[in-house]
C-alpha cells in the first residue's frame, strides 16, 4: 500500500483517550508491514502539549489543530480539518476509534474523499496489497471479512479490542500545527452533557458487567 497510515487520535479535555493509543498502536504494525509511516491527527484544545505521547505508540508524524471553538466535537470543523489533512498527505489508510466521534466522523470523510468505510472493526489484516477488514454483524452473531479496494481505506476501530502498546525505543514525531479557518456550517455546539459523569466512559473501561432481568 502506497501513502502514510493516517490516525484519528481522539482526545477528552487535554488528554488523549485509551482508544487513540490503541488505534495509533495498530496503525504501526500496519505501517510497518507496509513499509510506510503512521501520521496521527489530534483535534481539540489544549491539546498541544500531549502530541508527542504518541510516538511512544508509534506515531512518526503529529499534525495538531487546537483552537478553543474545537473544544468539543464539532462535525463539520473536524471534517475539514482532517479532510484538508488527508488531500495533502494522500494516506493509503485513515483509522479512527469506534466511538461516537470516530462513528460520525469517518462516513463523513469516506463520502468526501469518494471511498468506502469499515465499521466496529475487530482485526485488520494487509492481504495482497489489500486491508481486510473483520467485523461483528448479526449483533455479534458472525463476523465479516471484508476486503477494501477504496483508497484511502477508512475504518474505525472497536475500542479494547485492540491493544495499547508502548513502542520501545519511542518515537520522537514531528509535530505540524495546523492553522485553522472555520468552514461554513449551519450547527453550533453550545455544550456536550453526560450522563453520570463521575462514572467511567464504558469504552474507557477494561471489565462490563451487566446484568437482565432475570437477576430480580
Amino acid at each position: 500500500m502506497q501513502g502514510p497510515i493516517l490516525v484519528f487520535a481522539e482526545s477528552s479535555g487535554s488528554e488523549f483517550r485509551k482508544s487513540a493509543f490503541e488505534a495509533v498502536t495498530e496503525a504501526r504494525r500496519l505501517a510497518d508491514l507496509s513499509k510506510t509511516e503512521v501520521h496521527a491527527l489530534s483535534i481539540g484544545h489544549r491539546i498541544k502539549d500531549q502530541a508527542g505521547s504518541l510516538g511512544k505508540f508509534g506515531a512518526d508524524r503529529v499534525s495538531v489543530a487546537d483552537d478553543e471553538s474545537l473544544k468539543l466535537f464539532q462535525p463539520d470543523f473536524y471534517r475539514q480539518i482532517a479532510l484538508d489533512l488527508a488531500k495533502k498527505i494522500n494516506p493509503c489508510v485513515i483509522l479512527l476509534p469506534a466511538t461516537s466521534t470516530g462513528k460520525d466522523l469517518a462516513p463523513r470523510l469516506a463520502i468526501h474523499l469518494n471511498t468506502d468505510v469499515a465499521t466496529e472493526c475487530t482485526e485488520l489484516e494487509i492481504r495482497d496489497d489489500d486491508l481486510v477488514a473483520t467485523r461483528p454483524a448479526y449483533a455479534g452473531k458472525v463476523l465479516l471479512k471484508i476486503k477494501m479496494k477504496g483508497i484511502p481505506k477508512v475504518a474505525t476501530l472497536r475500542p479494547n479490542v485492540f491493544t495499547a502498546k508502548e513502542k520501545v525505543p519511542g518515537i520522537s514525531p514531528s509535530i505540524e500545527h495546523l492553522s485553522f479557518e472555520k468552514p461554513t456550517t449551519k450547527m453550533t455546539m453550545k455544550e456536550f452533557v453526560t450522563h453520570g459523569a463521575k462514572k467511567q466512559d464504558l469504552t474507557e473501561a477494561g471489565v462490563i458487567v451487566s446484568g437482565g432481568r432475570g437477576m430480580g
